[in-house]
């Protein structure tokens, strides 16, 4: 599942920013192809930031770099599960990128807070965008009578004669 929604990891994809990164995610998960997990997807977002920010500004590296470390050691060991040969060229690369996150994350600690923000404006983009299409959705059931349209009707006529 984590490989499926994420590009970076699984499809070997280049994102321009964290936002970007997580819409592809967003879209994956709504678009019904894994399920979102306990968090949903704004969920996920908020953690995404949280991790990047860790529990302080003193701890912030050491989270990341802790949740990175974690995230690489789980992809060994499912490729070590794995059967499927294909699967565990997948798993080698994500893994191999987990590594590459990991040193960058240790030389690039000032690019965490700005990547955290980032994550933050895209869960509350997503938040508001999903309050917008909450109220959209009662507005309609409310004129509706239900969840679905009425039936069309017949504007037109023709009169027999």
């Amino acid at each position: 599942t984590l490989l499926g929604v994420s590009g970076a990891l699984g499809a070997q994809q280049v994102f321009a920013s964290a936002e970007e990164a997580l819409q592809a995610a967003a879209q994956v998960l709504e678009a019904g192809e894994h399920p979102p997990g306990p968090l949903g997807t704004r969920g996920a977002m908020r953690e995404a930031a949280r991790i990047l920010m860790g529990e302080g500004p003193a701890d912030q590296k050491g989270y990341t770099l802790a949740a990175l470390g974690h995230l690489a050691q789980t992809l060994g060991r499912a490729r070590k599960q794995a059967v499927a040969t294909e699967e565990r060229d997948r798993l080698y690369r994500a893994r191999k990128k987990c590594q590459f996150l990991l040193a960058w994350t240790n030389e690039n600690e000032t690019a965490l807070t700005p990547l955290a923000l980032d994550c933050a404006r895209a869960h509350r983009a997503h938040a508001v965008a999903a309050e917008e299409v909450a109220a959209l959705t009662g507005e309609l059931e409310r004129l509706w009578g239900g969840p679905l349209p009425p039936a069309p009707r017949i504007l037109i006529e023709e009169l027999p004669g």
